[in-house]
């Protein structure tokens, strides 16, 4: 390709680099930001992150959000995820870091895929081209939102590559490669894809196995074990910090049991969506009729490349492409959620299968699988062109009329305009155009594409030419896909990113003491001055008791679902409060029945009501507090208190909180079903609350001296490696 070896082995990694800036321009330009999801939960988690390491803070407990929980422990928080750490302590999260992170793990995800499929004997440009068809596959495109999903897609691969490589080389540097790649989606990716992963590396592992025992290669067998051991050791050793966090706060979780099997339902990819493998254009339109939320619809990797993927079945086959067709389509049945019983027989038999949500992640092992036999396919294709030219060339006049026909349809069930539609719906956002206008559109448009490709199979004889004009046709393919579903799934159209950043700009730094204000009147969504508009009250630093998150803590969810008027009253306070009336939390529902309860009242649960009942409390108008310290992981407060009374805290209380009262270290109650109180002395006091984890800490330091060591084992190979080369 280049005369100069250096620009050989770059090249295939400039042209994902420029194909991604132009596909996402309007990201990677900066002008527009990302939307729902990415700023109102990633933006907003990592920001708080960020923040807590510039003032060097482990980023253990978030304060502002639903009265106080473990970050930590939170999947979604990415409190552990490296790439977080050295973009949050170094730089910190504004919507320009947030745009970039987007942009890098895409591109990581388009490296991943390429190494991966030059792993498994295909061409060059082979795996170039199907790399940039999963790079811009239908999943990054719907999901653009869901960054904890973009994170899972984007090391999926590597972690393919690196296992393929063990179980072939018996090298334990790729086992512990595999490991250190597995850390990275267990810590930065959404958990559904783990367990799934996971199965089908077991299911890979037992068919390796069964091959070599079918040979009688029992050293290999026995060598395929160990490593296998060895990847797991280390990827749980990478991953302790993040297992000690998660298993530390199991019981302690709203959702860390069985979920309903009508919840492993929701997010499906219904059988309706596979109309995204012909015209990904249509899901923008009418969603009620694909009956799924449109950012799991989108399961295109390109027209020209699901021409290989038909072309693969009739290439001839191995027993590695047959076991990756077996899992192709267990995937795709599962995807389809209740439309079939495999996701519900997947729910009631398999270990796991029933603590997440969204059968529709299944898709990402649909695309990549598809890939890797389509690559296969222009492999075959490229070794007898000659030959295979005839075939090729029917299923292209088979997609060529199926798009016809479905411009026909789109005729007879609705007039259009092809003009009005180009004005109206192309490469922006519109809600005037209908659903049959959508496939009319992009039908158009893969004729074209598919009419040129068909000539260029025909007549293009040259290797050479023929490589140079299916990259075009791919570049074209993959870009007008993309740029046509943007708007509607990636970014917002009428939002400028330099505006995000501006109103940014005045969010408070650091972490300031709390205001007087009540809690109850801090309300966590925005001003409708920006589109940052949920959980802004990590934004603004103030102690809110809502919050837009799928992670609870089971007491705090029992006060918003079973006694939400009693968090009212509660929440009527400011973040510290005196109180000297105690009741029992069995008293709780009568009480808010009569309406007899005040804001001041404190509510032991029985066992610890035994024991203060006796106790007297006072409280007096010229008692008052001030805080003198707040911290993500502590605060300190001085009292002036002329009798005994309780200081209530609005936090939640969990294992880890500990308070000291000048110095003297006291016992923190649960009390009013989630929250924290002592019992204070008579005069001045300094109160110390501290949260901490000895065990989160030991995990910390477990994952990050392992790191340590294996990138110093990374340097010490690489070093040795490149002294052999020059020997």
């Amino acid at each position: 390709m280049f005369k100069s070896p250096i620009l050989n082995k770059i090249s295939p990694y400039l042209f994902l680099l420029i194909l991604l800036i132009i596909a996402f321009w309007p990201v990677f330009s900066l002008q527009h930001p990302l939307k729902w999801d990415m700023l109102d939960c990633s933006y907003p988690w990592r920001y708080y992150v960020g923040e807590c390491l510039q003032n060097n803070y482990l980023p253990l407990w978030n304060p502002y959000q639903s009265l106080g929980y473990p970050v930590h422990a939170d999947p979604q928080s990415s409190a552990w995820y490296p790439l977080v750490w050295i973009i949050g302590f170094f730089k910190g999260y504004n919507i320009y870091s947030i745009s970039f992170e987007f942009f890098f793990h895409i591109y990581l995800a388009g490296v991943g895929m390429f190494l991966l499929l030059k792993e498994l004997k295909n061409r060059v440009f082979v795996s170039l081209f199907f790399a940039a068809s999963y790079m811009l596959s239908g999943f990054f495109i719907g999901n653009a939102q869901h960054l904890y999903w973009i994170i899972s897609a984007a090391w999926i691969p590597f972690i393919f590559l690196y296992y393929i490589k063990f179980t072939k080389s018996f090298s334990y540097f790729h086992s512990l490669t595999a490991g250190f790649f597995t850390f990275l989606l267990i810590t930065g990716g959404y958990p559904g894809f783990t367990i799934v992963l996971g199965y089908i590396l077991v299911a890979y592992f037992c068919f390796k196995l069964y091959l070599l025992l079918r040979n009688s290669q029992k050293t290999e067998v026995f060598k395929l074990i160990k490593l296998n051991l060895v990847f797991l050791f280390s990827t749980l050793i990478f991953s302790s910090v993040y297992i000690i966090s998660i298993y530390n706060v199991l019981p302690f979780m709203n959702r860390a049991s069985s979920l309903s099997i009508e919840m492993t339902q929701f997010g499906l990819f219904s059988p309706q969506c596979s109309l995204s493998f012909f015209t990904p254009f249509a899901i923008t339109s009418v969603y009620n009729f694909f009956d799924t939320d449109p950012s799991m619809a989108n399961v295109y990797f390109g027209i020209t490349s699901f021409v290989f993927f038909i072309f693969f079945f009739f290439c001839k086959k191995t027993r590695i492409h047959y076991f990756i067709l077996l899992c192709l389509i267990i995937c795709l049945l599962a995807s389809f959620g209740s439309y079939t019983p495999f996701r519900a027989f997947l729910y009631e038999y398999i270990p796991f299968m029933n603590l997440f949500r969204f059968p529709a992640l299944f898709r990402l092992f649909v695309i990549i699988f598809a890939i890797i036999l389509s690559a296969h396919a222009m492999n075959t294709f490229m070794k007898e062109i000659l030959i295979n030219k005839k075939r090729i060339s029917r299923i292209i006049g088979i997609f060529i009329l199926f798009f016809l026909g479905l411009i026909i349809c789109s005729a007879l069930n609705n007039s259009f305009n092809i003009l009005e539609v180009l004005k109206n719906t192309s490469f922006k956002y519109s809600e005037k155009s209908s659903l049959w206008e959508h496939i009319a559109f992009q039908s158009i448009i893969q004729i074209i594409l598919l009419s040129f490709l068909f000539l260029v199979v025909i007549k293009a004889n040259k290797i050479r030419v023929l490589l140079i004009l299916f990259s075009l046709i791919l570049v074209v393919d993959l870009v007008v896909a993309s740029r046509l579903n943007e708007p509607y799934s990636v970014y917002i159209e009428e939002c400028k990113s330099s505006e995000v950043k501006k109103y940014s700009e005045g969010f408070p730094k650091g972490f300031p003491l709390p205001d007087s204000t009540k809690i109850i009147n801090h309300i966590d969504a925005g001003n409708g001055k920006s589109p940052l508009w949920r959980n802004m009250s990590i934004f603004h630093k103030r102690v809110a008791w809502d919050g837009f998150t799928s992670f609870y803590l089971k007491n705090y969810n029992y006060l918003i679902d079973s006694i939400p008027d009693f968090l009212k009253i509660v929440t009527n306070n400011q973040f510290a409060y005196f109180s000297s009336s105690i009741n029992t939390m069995d008293s709780v529902k009568l009480k808010l029945k009569m309406g007899s309860i005040n804001s001041k009242e404190v509510f032991f649960k029985s066992s610890d009501y035994q024991s203060v009942k006796s106790m007297k409390f006072v409280s007096q108008t010229s008692d008052s507090i001030y805080y003198s310290s707040f911290s993500p992981n502590g605060f300190t407060i001085v009292s002036k208190n002329g009798n005994q009374e309780l200081l209530c805290i609005l936090q939640s209380y969990f294992p880890g909180w500990t308070a000291t009262v000048n110095n003297e270290k006291v016992k923190v109650y649960e009390t009013n079903q989630s929250f924290m109180t002592i019992i204070l002395p008579p005069g001045r006091n300094e109160i110390k609350f501290k949260y901490d984890s000895k065990s989160v800490k030991i995990g910390f330091y477990i994952s990050l001296f392992s790191l340590i060591i294996f990138f110093l084992g990374l340097a010490i190979r690489f070093f040795i490696v490149k002294l052999k080369f020059q020997k």
